[in-house]
Parts: structure tokens; sequence; C-alpha cells
């Protein structure tokens, strides 16, 4: 019985640090420079192995705790890490993320159309 008291009160305890962290995930156009969603981004908590994508409208949520760090990445975009505050005092919290477009250079590769005496 005492097991069971210490249990509860230690989801209790947990259950008052938890947020439903939601919000929209963005990028810039880069034909009219308007925000627009960005559909199936990352949506992680570092450390762990818990995450969610966000939807066709950019619109995610997911429920972490206080102080934990949320990474959102995305495949040509940079990887963009937040820390939820640890003196939120709601059990909801909405944000909005601005994701920004990345290069990444690979080296040049040269293609031949048969093989020649020199590339054999």
């Amino acid at each position: 019985m005492l097991f069971t008291e210490v249990l509860l009160a230690q989801f209790k305890k947990q259950d008052d640090f938890a947020i439903q962290f939601s919000g929209v995930v963005v990028t810039e156009n880069e034909t009219t420079g308007e925000m627009v969603p960005l559909p199936y981004t990352n949506v992680a908590i570092k450390g762990t192995s818990r995450g969610t994508i966000s939807a066709h409208d950019g619109f995610f949520s997911i429920v972490a705790l206080k102080g934990d760090t949320i990474v959102f990445s995305y495949l040509g975009y940079k990887t963009v890490e937040y820390v939820l505050p640890d003196t939120l005092n709601k059990h909801f919290y909405s944000y909005f993320q601005i994701m920004s477009k990345t290069e990444y250079l690979l080296p040049m590769a040269v293609i031949h159309p048969w093989p020649s005496k020199e590339h054999s």
C-alpha cells in the first residue's frame, strides 16, 4: 500500500511539470516572402525517444516537461533547439518556430558516359 502511495505521489509531482507544448512551424516563401507552413517537420525532445511531426498545416503538439530541449529539424533546413523555460506556471504553452534553409555543399563529381582508357 505504501509503495502505491509513493508511486502516485511521483506521478502527481511529474504531472505538475507536464506542459502541452503546441505551435506552428513555418518558413519563408522565397518567391513571395510570406510565411508558409512547413509540413512534416520533426519535433523531438532531446535526450529521449519522444517526438512528433508537424501536420500538413505546420501544427504540432507534444507533452514536455519544464526545462526540456525541443529540437526542430527538417532536411534542407537549419536544426533549431528551444529550451522550455523553467518558470512556466501554466500547463499549456504555444510556440511559433521559423525555420531557415541551409545549403549542403558536396564535392564535385565527374560522370563519364562510358569507360575510357584514362578512367577504367
